[in-house]
């Protein structure tokens, strides 16, 4: 039922066990008439891994470690490191539940539910094969569990580029983990409206000056052009880069946010707070982009809404972030087709 997990004993009734959420486990110690509820919280790595599970205890301030997991890169648990005396807890390597049934060791993801870290393999084919013909089928996140993960069977993808640059992997965090990066995600994973469609977020290392981020679109691998169509048996894709820059080390001279001088630890820490905070802020008005060119494309299978277009439609309805972008154009008043946003609506 969800998050909410009922286990029995005879095939015919069930209790509630715990609920999960986004930060852990409730437990429930007590019966469904009278429960008596105690929380777990999990402490995760940068691939989503759960690491460690601490409970509240008595004193108030204070946690005890419940379960500590260490793992090799696929997956499996390392025993001789791994505690778990204290929790039943079996939501592990990138925050999926491991099956026990049959003693089999496989972990539940959404699009398939047998993955094996033993032997490194899927039990079942990639139910995008199509897309990645260079791959085994079978394989898992291209064989790259240290830069790549598979949660749920996402078509959102996270290029190395983006990983490898601090700045802009705190603000791909940042993003993602906001209400309206939750609301994209939901949006295009598998099972969302648009779960048909690729989505890769990456950072263009390479500018340093211009926009701050861009969205191309793809049409069975080629860029669309503007006024571009698609046939109803072609793939779409669009790639998200953001210009990151880089972080601003204590005690270096340099030009952030309209001053230059010498960072002390804090002035430093507060202008990369704010710079991730501005790039996270890229990768949302970039989100908004793809969300309306999808809508474009999958009405007529046309692009023909001009970006000027797509920001006058952000203003319009309170999108943020649009700002920039829409006085670049009006500026320079070089598109004079009359707007009408009716043409954005599903």
């Amino acid at each position: 039922f969800g998050p909410f997990v009922h286990e029995g004993t005879d095939g015919s009734s069930s209790s509630l066990k715990y609920i999960i959420t986004p930060e852990g486990r409730i437990l429930n110690k007590g019966t469904d008439t009278s429960p008596i509820w105690d929380w777990e919280y999990y402490l995760k790595d940068h691939l989503g891994n759960v690491r460690v599970v601490i409970a509240p205890t008595e004193d108030a301030g204070y946690s005890a470690v419940q379960q500590e997991t260490h793992y090799y890169p696929y997956g499996m648990r390392m025993s001789q490191l791994s505690n778990s005396a204290n929790s039943t807890n079996d939501w592990l390597f990138s925050s999926k539940q491991l099956e026990s049934n049959f003693e089999l060791g496989w972990y539940s993801f959404g699009a398939r539910n047998n993955y094996d870290p033993a032997l490194i393999i899927w039990r079942s084919v990639d139910p995008r094969a199509e897309k990645y013909y260079s791959l085994s089928p079978f394989s898992y996140c291209a064989n790259n569990p240290i830069l790549l993960v598979d949660p749920e069977g996402d078509t959102i993808r996270v290029a190395e580029s983006l990983l490898d640059n601090e700045m802009a992997y705190r603000a791909y965090q940042t993003f993602i983990n906001s209400e309206e990066g939750a609301s994209f995600v939901k949006l295009f994973e598998t099972s969302g409206k648009y779960g048909d469609i690729v989505v890769t977020f990456g950072a263009d290392t390479e500018k340093t000056e211009g926009a701050s981020g861009d969205t191309r679109m793809y049409v069975d691998e080629e860029e669309a052009a503007f006024n571009g169509e698609m046939e109803n048996n072609q793939n779409l894709s669009f790639e998200v880069n953001i210009n990151p820059g880089t972080m601003t080390k204590e005690g270096n001279d340099g030009f952030v946010n309209g001053k230059y001088g010498t960072h002390t630890k804090k002035s430093a820490a507060r202008s990369n707070y704010q710079r991730t905070l501005n790039k996270a802020k890229s990768l949302l008005h970039e989100s908004q982009h793809v969300e309306i060119m999808t809508r474009d494309m999958k009405d007529d299978g046309k692009y023909d809404i001009h970006p000027y277009y797509q920001h006058q439609y952000m203003k319009d309805t309170k999108l943020k972030y649009c700002w920039d972008r829409l006085r670049f154009y009006q500026k320079r008043n070089i598109y004079n087709v009359p707007y009408d946003p009716n043409s954005f609506e599903d």
